[in-house]
């Protein structure tokens, strides 16, 4: 037992070393114990109340485990199928995993959730489980879990990438559904807050990287926002976002202007400043470059005021900001960014979040704001989607349309108006962008009338970037999107104008100009003419804005509107409220959705919340300046990026040389190469991977398929390709860093 014991624990302390010592350090309570079946196979008992309780099968545990793994796939067939990944819930001895794995050797990931460790401890003493333990692609999780446990799990980071099956042990579904539900439950979140990141990368992938690495000066020398944790214990705080109803409160804002610290969302500045309300703070993450012109063009407005913004925050918002600024971190360090972990060794991170105005209230409640109230924290949608002022505002129609409701930006209808009375009159405008794009485009934006004019505003709306490349990820990911949706499949902006009469079949002819940069016309002419169609479809659903909407609660319990990402949104607000226990939180809403664990409050309340005006100069402590010199990390970079490459072409040139050998010798020979690759630098190749295509490197690996059925050189030829198509995806990935690190260099000049 003591040997089998020592096997296990020392298999588990090689991947999780805490783990193993907790585990170790376990005291074993009475009611755990260890029998055998009646033909001898191990099993595992559990007394409570005096009833006891066996994990498997008294007579033949493997044999109702087999029996149960069958009837599990004969009822999940089609999940099992598409499987890449499963769950399994509860381990006991291990007899249906081991079943599930010969039964659905297709997985490329295994999460095994024990939440008894107590159990596990006992099945550790008798059942030899080095194998799952040890095994490459089986991750374990012990103990209760939350959507922070799948977070940090690195195995968990391709769920929404392939079919998941939940598979729990039998023991589990007869006697713990509540806690099988919540894991469910758990799953389902963690997925669609993976698929909201993964839209939001297809959609700022390229510029939230470009921006990290251009942010780098500001790491290095801005001080973390942490610093000012605590420093504003029972001071109240006012989280200002730019829902509809905050032009209801901008009078009460300003009644109680220096009683509280205001901590505004980059979108809702604008209007208060317009209304003579200054705030303290300003949280500023969005990437793309749309929201912040205001800022660049009236940076003389930000003297005084802190502006807390992320690594991946448009760089522009920082440079042009005339007041100090501190930097917040967000996510888990385990996927961190390298220069982040550089610049701010020992600094806190923040739950990841996905919108601004969830950061103002985790820096309110870091600050010690008690208490801390939203204004303008609507999500949901009324006659419009934001505060009138904003640069985000937009009026809209709630639509239904097969049953379903949908809500429709009213400039359309402007848009059409315009077609019909006076239609488009662009003498001078460019005919390379093709006609029905410069048809949309100068119907919504009349004045329009030169090429500088309408790159701005397609890169304002992160279509192209500065050069007028067009960004061929967000244009996807609309197409992407509106597959989805029945009613696109025969939709044409272009055919729906012509039917309802508003245009005619040739639409509107325009004159040709003399271009000033004729390499920029080529580049842009040829682009569009490639992506004329998915151009045309984006920007019809970027301007003539038609999304699904579904009914959300509100706090006296009438139902509103409101669209999927806001309905996530509340979620994350609830989850960061409940985890960190706040009853301190309260909404100034009359109409806004209901956020659960943050109490509506009407004037009255909001008013006596507030006491004596406050002392906010700490906000603007000064810290001294970094000493790390952030060219020198760079440069270490550079040079593992060199050498990188060197690498690399040596074993191409090896592999060319050995193109005879037969599969075997030549994967042994790859496989050798790797192993003495002598940069050992997890943060380097962490780097190299935000330069990789996921979808290349979960490809690239093996599953659990053991390939009996093959040949061994034909198992050794998978192996072989696998392994270079990985290499290949490397060495793009490392030119492509070496490119940011350049880049990086440059923003020091």
């Amino acid at each position: 037992m003591k040997r089998i014991y020592t096997q296990n624990i020392s298999a588990l302390a090689s991947k999780y070393p805490a783990l193993a010592k907790s585990l170790d350090d376990l005291a074993m309570p009475s009611e755990y114990q260890y029998v055998a079946a009646k033909n001898g196979q191990p099993n595992s008992k559990v007394t409570r109340d005096g009833k006891d309780y066996y994990y498997h099968s008294t007579y033949d545990p493997q044999k109702e485990s087999s029996k149960y793994i069958q009837t599990y796939y004969a009822d999940h067939e089609q999940q099992c199928l598409n499987a890449a990944f499963a769950i399994v819930i509860g381990l006991g001895c291990g007899y249906h995993v081991f079943d599930l794995i010969n039964k659905v050797t297709w997985l490329r990931e295994l999460i095994i959730i024990e939440p008894d460790m107590a159990l596990f401890k006992t099945i550790l003493n008798h059942v030899d489980l080095t194998e799952l333990i040890s095994h490459q692609k089986i991750s374990f999780v012990l103990g209760d879990v939350n959507l922070d446990t799948f977070r940090n799990l690195h195995a968990a980071q391709w769920l929404n990438l392939g079919g998941v099956i939940i598979v729990p042990s039998l023991f589990m579904t007869n006697y713990a559904k509540e806690y099988l539900d919540k894991v469910n439950s758990l799953v389902a979140e963690f997925i669609q807050e993976k698929d909201f990141n993964a839209r939001t990368y297809i959609k700022c992938g390229r510029p939230m990287l470009e921006n990290q690495f251009k942010n780098i000066p500001f790491m290095f020398s801005c001080p973390p926002v942490n610093e000012l944790f605590g420093k504003f214990e029972g001071v109240p705080c006012i989280c200002i976002a730019s829902g509809p109803s905050l032009n209801d409160y901008l009078e009460d804002l300003k009644k109680i202007r220096d009683k509280a610290i205001f901590i505004c969302a980059d979108s809702a500045f604008k209007v208060l400043i317009e209304n003579g309300i200054k705030p303290d703070i300003v949280t500023a993450i969005d990437p793309l470059p749309g929201k912040f012109k205001y800022f660049e063009e009236n940076s003389h407005l930000t003297k005084d005021i802190l502006l807390v913004a992320g690594t991946t925050t448009y760089p522009g918002m920082l440079t042009s900001w005339q007041g100090p600024i501190r930097i917040m971190l967000q996510g888990s360090k385990q996927f961190g960014f390298y220069f982040e972990d550089v610049a701010y060794p020992c600094v806190e991170r923040f739950p990841d979040f996905h919108t601004v105005a969830l950061s103002s209230l985790m820096i309110a409640d870091k600050l010690g704001g008690n208490p801390i109230v939203l204004v303008g924290q609507d999500l949901c949608l009324g006659k419009t989607d934001h505060a009138q002022g904003t640069s985000l505002a937009q009026s809209i129609d709630i639509i239904e349309e097969n049953g379903k409701y949908y809500a429709r930006d009213k400039s359309w209808k402007e848009f059409v108006k315009r077609c019909t009375m006076t239609g488009i009159k662009a003498p001078g405008f460019f005919n390379s962008i093709p006609i029905k794009l410069s048809f949309i485009i100068l119907a919504l934006y009349p004045d329009v009338k030169t090429f500088e004019g309408i790159s701005q505003i397609l890169e304002s709306k992160g279509l192209v970037d500065k050069n007028a490349n067009i960004n061929e990820s967000y244009v996807f990911s609309y197409i992407d999107k509106m597959r989805e949706d029945p009613r696109i499949k025969e939709y044409d902006v272009w055919e729906e104008l012509i039917k309802k009469g508003y245009i005619n079949n040739e639409g509107k002819v325009l004159e040709r100009i003399s271009w000033g940069n004729n390499d920029k016309r080529l580049r842009l002419d040829k682009r569009y003419k490639r992506f004329e169609k998915l151009i045309l479809y984006t920007l019809s659903c970027a301007f003539k804005w038609d999304s699904e909407v579904y009914p959300i609660t509100k706090y006296d319990n009438s139902f509103v509107y409101t669209l999927p990402n806001f309905a996530f949104y509340i979620r994350e607000f609830e989850n960061y409220i409940t985890k960190c226990n706040k009853k301190n939180v309260y909404n100034l809403t009359s109409s806004g959705a209901k956020i659960n664990g943050a109490e509506q409050i009407d004037r009255q309340f909001f008013y006596n919340c507030f006491g004596l005006n406050i002392n906010r100069i700490a906000l603007f402590d000064k810290r001294e300046t970094k000493k790390r010199d952030a060219r020198s990390y760079l440069q270490i970079q550079l040079e593992l990026c060199r050498r990188a490459i060197e690498w690399l072409n040596d074993v191409y040139i090896e592999i060319k040389a050995r193109k005879s050998e037969k599969y075997k010798v030549k994967y042994f020979i790859l496989r050798g190469k790797i192993d003495l690759f002598q940069i050992d630098q997890s943060a380097f190749m962490r780097l190299v991977a935000l330069h990789t295509p996921s979808y290349t490197i979960r490809n690239s690996k093996n599953g659990f398929k053991n390939y009996i059925n093959i040949s061994e050189e034909e198992s050794y030829r998978k192996k072989y390709v696998s392994l270079i198509r990985m290499l290949m995806q490397i060495q793009k990935g490392t030119k492509k860093l070496k490119n940011s690190l350049i880049m990086a260099q440059d923003s020091f000049k």
